[in-house]
């Protein structure tokens, strides 16, 4: 059974690369849900003792002040221009130091199809990026503290372009370097539009190569053809959507990409070793 980490082989497509392009790609699908946003100068000595949530993603951004941030038993001094994340499940505490409390942006959000936990649980950002981060994250607290409906909607927008901005910065200074650019960029489209119909061409053109060209490269630096690699992130995707709702095979099948239901159940026979119907009834 294939799933997002062993789509391609590990010869040199890096599994953390293809996790972010995958997550980057999916909150162009998904607009994170603010649960809880806070701008909070802390009192002296005041802490936050261990605790996890269960379903939702929590980032703080420290504007002032000094403490120490503790993620799954990790401690991490808190340092300015970091961003301190936390994923559902993951037991974490903060701690304010006495002679100079910290002052914060905190945001607790959900997100149902996209995975953010490969993220570290500190980021150092670029001065540059970091003046950036710190707008977004005050403009995404003061519109969701407004507590109106469209003010709500635009405390998700910029939360999403605040996460899009992370996972770039994650992908370009945090991991290796030597994927091919037609191998990233051909990965890239495939998961912004693997629920449209493609040739081998049309992809091709879409990253600036000849089709067979886009074949040879791809194939040498991953193991597999770009194609076999559609194909296999398309019944990703339609697993999720089995597991997450009671749509039809039909309709799943026409939103992941597949031309028809038979399409669907052919191709995911071949890669799953059962059908759509049965590995829906296998949840159970």
């Amino acid at each position: 059974m294939y799933s997002i980490e062993t789509m391609v082989s590990t010869n040199t497509f890096h599994e953390p690369f293809a996790r972010v392009t995958q997550a980057i790609a999916s909150l162009a699908h998904e607009v994170p849900q603010v649960d809880f946003v806070e701008c909070r100068v802390w009192h002296s000595k005041t802490s936050v003792p261990e605790h996890a949530h269960a379903n939702l993603y929590q980032f703080d951004y420290f504007t002032g002040g000094k403490g120490s941030y503790t993620v799954d038993g990790v401690g991490h001094e808190v340092r300015p221009s970091t961003l301190y994340m936390v994923p559902p499940g993951k037991l974490h505490s903060i701690e304010s130091s006495q002679d100079k409390p910290l002052d914060n942006l905190s945001v607790k959000f959900r997100l149902e199809s996209t995975d953010l936990s490969f993220l570290p649980a500190s980021l150092e950002l670029e001065e540059k990026l970091s003046g950036r981060v710190t707008t977004l994250f005050r403009q995404l607290v003061s519109e969701v503290i407004l507590n109106e409906r469209e003010s709500q909607v635009i405390g998700c927008l910029r939360l999403s372009e605040l996460l899009i901005l992370v996972l770039r910065h994650f992908r370009e200074t945090q991991l290796p370097h030597d994927i091919h650019p037609l191998v990233a960029a051909a990965t890239l489209y495939i998961h912004e539009h693997f629920d449209e119909q493609m040739s081998l061409d049309g992809l091709g053109r879409a990253v600036g190569s000849a089709g067979e060209h886009l074949c040879r490269v791809f194939k040498k630096e991953t193991g597999t053809t770009p194609f076999t690699f559609l194909r296999r992130y398309r019944v990703e995707k339609a697993k999720g959507e089995l597991e997450r709702t009671q749509e039809t095979v039909g309709s799943i099948a026409g939103r992941c990409g597949f031309r028809t239901s038979k399409d669907m159940n052919r191709v995911f026979q071949a890669i799953i070793g059962m059908s759509p119907s049965e590995y829906r009834r296998s949840l159970d």
